[in-house]
């Protein structure tokens, strides 16, 4: 782990992404992935200054293929911007 405070930032996003998910029993509306999106999308953008800047790139062209799929639901469409924080995790 190189960062420590990119580390945490991006973990509390996984947890609330994660918390979501369990309290809406992986039935997420749209809306509240939206809220979550945004969340997400901010915080990477202000880590952006302390970590690898390609976080950030492809987390935003993963998020422009979701919205180019419009066969996901927003569970699944939060499960794939888990899974690429998860391992952008392992980057910081």
């Amino acid at each position: 782990m190189r960062n420590k405070f990119a580390y945490d930032a991006i973990n509390d996003v996984i947890k609330a992404g994660l918390d979501l998910i369990r309290e809406s029993q992986n039935n997420v509306r749209d809306s509240q992935f939206d809220i979550w999106l945004d969340y997400s999308t901010k915080m990477l953008d202000r880590l952006s200054r302390f970590t690898d800047p390609s976080i950030q790139i492809n987390y935003l062209r993963l998020l422009l293929s979701l919205q180019v799929d419009r066969n996901m639901n927003a569970s699944q469409k939060l499960t794939s911007c888990l899974e690429y924080l998860m391992k952008a995790l392992q980057a910081v």
